[in-house]
């Protein structure tokens, strides 16, 4: 038959699955038709004595069918815009088939005006015709009504509970907040499960545009269902944008696993937040290592929460650049002054990294550009925390050096952010993530500028040999000539391997007499703790 489709649904954890029944001819869904609308769907839930589990859910299904649906501000609304898109060509169309020669078919529902108030007299009034049985007082509206009320759920279903708007005037976005009372069934049956969702809508009165879905409630913008029951709910903001219209509705569910009718609708239209959320204006973004030393796995963004209480990161996501959100991730709260980070490669970063005291997020997807990209990081659904685009020109020392580029004010102006002079390059090598990098102190020096005359050649590999190996080496340029000093050691490490040997001689000689590459901490002055100026910036 073909009023009858089927679908497996296949179930990853084995060869098996569910085979569902679904009708296939709407007209043999509701009726009046042949059979009276009763087919193969409704004998698999009815038929032999039917399911217990099944017809409840059935009855389940129908009251929500008949409370968000089957109503006459949607059907009707949707009867009249289908109007509107035929009205045109409905009266060439009429006219082809009731003109038409018998032997290729002939038909006349009449004017379109007619078959319109024929369609909503059938769902909310009552009906009679020759294509079926007649349609009762209350039309198919009272019909679905009482399939959901048989077999006692008309009495037996939890009472319908009632939602209040309780946050500020003017709805505004970031203070949604919604109460209803206490559970109440009238056959004492235990609270299971509450339900809340928002709808959005086209405001009533909208006229049609056939180039804009209008919206009804259906499907849901957002759900919440719990097995433990509060009286209050507050939207998250990334379910809602400012200027669209919503319903927020609630149900609820008894131990017998009889869910109530959906509850009064809250309608209202989102306005501006009251005030910037404390996401938006405590995190920043504090440090970007977009082009490191070596592999693209040691790439990194830290971030702060520069504000004086903890902040709920769970809405917060990158929208530009890398794709990467706190929602679910390893860090959702982040206190006061406190550094958090995303990592391009976790299993890299911590090579590199002590982590042990470090904040991290997760891994985002994507990575961050090398010539320089645009970076925005969300808040809910619609609303910029910052959004800014850097530039690998602006600091060559942050451009595969090992260097990362750090804001200079997490306090200034978002819009700073996009100008080069709001950025400075990090203070140590490989950058500072998860902590506070100091303003670079120290003298000014030239990586692999041994001989501290302020430019790089063959006297440097000469000097750095001596070091190694000679029994008498020159001392080394900062404090007080210390070999294991960090300032020391970067100015040694010339390849930038984290030693200090025989190859970063080479590795010098090769850049200054045969193209080599450049010293891992580039080619420009410095700032190095406990050294002297040898070089001017």
């Amino acid at each position: 038959s073909k009023n009858r489709a089927w679908y497996f649904e296949p179930d990853e954890r084995s060869n098996f699955g569910r085979l569902w029944t679904m009708p296939w001819d709407s007209d043999a869904s509701w009726g009046p038709n042949w059979n009276s609308g009763v087919d193969y769907s409704k004998d698999a839930i009815f038929g032999s004595g039917g399911k217990a589990e099944y017809k409840q859910k059935y009855r389940n299904f129908l009251r929500e069918f008949r409370d968000l649906i089957w109503t006459e501000s949607v059907l009707n609304q949707m009867i009249d815009d289908l109007a509107e898109r035929i009205e045109l060509f409905s009266m060439a169309d009429r006219d082809r088939w009731r003109n038409g020669p018998t032997q290729a078919g002939r038909q006349d529902f009449g004017a379109l005006a007619t078959k319109i108030n024929d369609m909503k007299r059938f769902a909310f009034i009552g009906w009679s015709g020759s294509t079926g049985p007649s349609v009762p007082a209350g039309g198919r509206a009272r019909h679905l009504e009482n399939l959901a009320n048989s077999e006692g759920d008309r009495t037996r279903v939890p009472a319908t509970p009632a939602v209040v708007y309780a946050g500020p005037e003017n709805f505004p976005a970031n203070a949604l907040l919604f109460t209803t009372q206490a559970f109440n069934d009238p056959q004492d049956d235990a609270f299971a499960a509450i339900k809340w969702r928002l709808g959005e809508i086209t405001p009533a009165g909208a006229p049609f545009d056939p180039d804009k879905e209008r919206r009804y409630e259906w499907p849901a913008a957002w759900e919440l269902e719990s097995e433990q029951f509060s009286p209050l709910l507050r939207l998250p903001r990334s379910s809602v944008q400012v200027g669209k219209t919503y319903r927020v509705r609630l149900k609820v569910k008894d131990d017998t696993q009889k869910w109530s009718h959906w509850s009064n609708a809250v309608e209202f239209t989102v306005s501006a937040p009251t005030a910037l959320d404390p996401v938006q204006s405590s995190l920043r973004i504090t440090e970007l290592m977009f082009n490191p030393r070596g592999d693209e796995g040691f790439e990194f963004i830290e971030l702060q929460n520069t504000g004086a209480r903890a902040i709920d990161l769970s809405e917060a996501h990158f929208s530009k650049g890398i794709d990467f959100s706190f929602a679910g991730s390893a860090v959702e709260e982040l206190a006061a002054g406190a550094y958090v980070l995303v990592v391009r490669n976790r299993p890299a970063f911590a090579s590199r990294y002590d982590t042990s005291n470090m904040l991290i997020a997760g891994e985002y997807s994507g990575r961050l550009s090398n010539g320089g990209e645009r970076v925005a990081l969300s808040f809910g659904s619609a609303e910029t925390i910052i959004d800014f685009e850097y530039d690998d020109e602006w600091f060559p020392g942050a451009d595969g050096t090992g260097l990362s580029m750090v804001i200079i004010d997490p306090l200034a102006p978002v819009a700073s952010w996009a100008e080069a002079a709001s950025w400075r390059l990090s203070g140590s090598p490989n950058g500072s993530p998860g902590s506070d990098d100091s303003i670079p102190t120290g003298g000014s020096q030239l990586p692999g500028d041994l001989s501290q005359d302020g430019s790089l050649n063959i006297t440097d590999a000469v000097v750095h040999l001596g070091q190694l190996f000679g029994g008498a080496p020159r001392p080394l340029p900062c404090a007080d000539g210390v070999f294991g000093h960090p300032s020391n050691q970067a100015l040694l490490d010339v390849d930038g391997d984290q030693q200090s040997n025989l190859t970063d001689a080479v590795f010098l000689l090769l850049y200054l007499f045969n193209n080599g590459a450049p010293p891992a901490l580039g080619t420009e002055c410095l700032r190095l703790a406990d050294c002297p100026d040898a070089c001017a910036p």
